[in-house]
């Protein structure tokens, strides 16, 4: 037997995910996030369509730095309805550049 309990399959799958660019205020793509703002240097915050039920929840990303092909993210739920993206290059400054993030948790 293959089966599992649909409510194992809907925790565990993303609730959230987006992809912005260089500029840190236009996004490619995404799903529920309703909007995103250029905070400053490297500083992206999304804002959630549908809010989770608590904060922190769960969340991961990835970035790339296209000049040096380096970067990483930190990704930090600043709330049930945001999401903040911290951007940093190969040399660990807060830098501009396109990031992907998801988060997984529950809905309110």
């Amino acid at each position: 037997n293959n089966s599992i309990a649909t409510s194992f399959v809907a925790n565990g799958s993303v609730k959230m995910w987006s992809n912005v660019q260089t500029n840190q205020s236009t996004q490619d793509d995404s799903f529920n996030v309703s909007s995103v703002s250029d905070e400053g240097t490297g500083l992206c915050k999304r804002n959630l369509t549908n809010a989770f039920s608590a904060n922190p929840f769960n969340n991961a990303g990835l970035s790339v730095e296209q000049q040096d092909n380096a970067g990483f993210s930190r990704f930090t739920s600043v709330s049930t309805s945001a999401v903040q993206t911290n951007v940093r290059n190969a040399s660990n400054s807060l830098s501009d550049h396109m990031n992907t993030c998801l988060a997984i948790g529950d809905l309110a």
